[in-house]
């Protein structure tokens, strides 16, 4: 297979075997729900998943070189092949019911990958996805950590996340320049939000915005009333506050 990989879609096809069984191995077995690997590249996490999921499952890629070479290699997806940039992707073109997403994400785009996950919790039970290390460690921070920002907030609203394993470079070809890892996000209890989730999306934004100013001048433009000046939270900086605090002072300024 002599696909060259393409920096313009941010490339790296695994070919490590080791890391393809620790992925699959976080899926449940066949049930009543649809699987969609986005960039599925060369096919090598393909085979697997096709061969576990059948009809159930789905693959994007956006690559117009690679659709007729996984056209080749797996005949049976027929159009459940979607050529489409995942980013534009028509959600209510699958079946309907519970979705888990997997893949190599593109690293150029993982981030947006995410908050396009977050549009659908309602659906999405389960995401176990290949990230850059720095922005995988970012995503499953606590409070605390360095690393902690908007993605770790409101990811953590609807999931329970956590490291499958750290992935070298030589994993990939061709290799990027950073180490990767496999984290895994399954959706939670929470079927809804103790705050109005439209504000608490702008509360972390902002307050992650600028990162280190206390709340009280990160949160100035929501106009919080004295009573809610008075409470510690406003003397915090984002990474001080937990996802209940984020929640707490969500309600806070609802008040207003």
């Amino acid at each position: 297979m002599d696909h060259k990989a393409k920096k313009a879609f941010g490339q790296h096809f695994l070919k490590d075997m080791d890391v393809v069984r620790q992925t699959v191995a976080t899926l449940p077995e066949p049930g009543n729900f649809t699987v969609v690997e986005i960039g599925p590249g060369r096919g090598v996490l393909t085979a697997p998943l096709l061969e576990r999921y059948g009809e159930r499952f789905y693959a994007v890629e956006v690559d117009d070189d690679l659709i007729p070479i996984l056209q080749a290699q797996f005949p049976q997806l027929g159009n459940r092949l979607v050529h489409q940039d995942f980013l534009k992707f028509k959600w209510d073109a699958l079946p309907t019911g519970d979705i888990i997403v997997v893949g190599n994400f593109p690293y150029n785009i993982s981030s947006q990958i995410l908050f396009q996950i977050l549009e659908h919790q309602d659906r999405v039970v389960q995401v176990t996805g290949m990230f850059q290390k720095e922005v995988g460690v970012r995503v499953i921070s606590g409070p605390g950590k360095k690393d902690y920002g908007i993605l770790s907030v409101l990811l953590a609203a609807w999931y329970q996340m956590g490291l499958i394993c750290h992935i070298p470079p030589q994993s990939f070809s061709p290799p990027p320049k950073v180490d990767s890892v496999v984290i895994n996000l399954k959706r939670n209890e929470r079927q809804t939000l103790p705050c109005n989730p439209i504000v608490f999306k702008q509360v972390v934004k902002a307050a992650f915005n600028q990162r280190r100013k206390m709340l009280r001048n990160s949160l100035s433009g929501f106009q919080p009333s004295d009573e809610a000046l008075a409470m510690d939270y406003f003397t915090r900086r984002p990474e001080q506050m937990s996802l209940e605090d984020f929640f707490a002072v969500t309600l806070l300024l609802e008040k207003k």
